[in-house]
């Protein structure tokens, strides 16, 4: 790969990848939830928590193998994950109670506005820290 090549793939292409893995992993996750909802008759938290587990797990795969092209250790990588996405989801919620709360913003809005500062702050997180290149 070229150094120009190599520039836009880091600009552009990650950025595209990470959103379509993101779009993927939220249907899965949904469709598990639905599925155990429908076909298991589990209650709403089983089901959430095994469509979020699984979704996190296919995020995980798809992210390391497919968006970042990570080759090191992939334990290492998935502890950095789940670190990754407990800061992401943390600064989602300070963003939406902060507005609901102090910005006296309506809940829906608030509940939109922290969406894209999940998905960005998950995004550099995992550029930066999860799927570092070894060394």
């Amino acid at each position: 790969m070229t150094s120009l090549t190599h520039r836009l793939h880091r600009r552009f292409l990650r950025p595209l990848r990470f959103a379509i893995v993101g779009v993927v992993n939220t249907l899965v996750g949904l469709g598990i939830i639905y599925g155990c909802k429908y076909f298991l008759a589990m209650g709403d938290l089983a089901a959430n928590v095994a469509g979020y587990a699984v979704g996190l797990t296919v995020s995980f795969v798809l992210n390391s193998s497919w968006t970042f092209e990570y080759r090191g250790p992939q334990l290492a990588a998935a502890a950095r994950f789940l670190a990754v996405f407990l800061v992401s989801y943390l600064v989602n919620l300070a963003t939406v109670m902060g507005l609901i709360h102090l910005a006296a913003v309506n809940g829906y809005i608030a509940q939109a506005a922290g969406m894209p500062v999940y998905t960005v702050c998950f995004y550099l997180l995992s550029r930066s820290y999860a799927f570092r290149p070894p060394g």
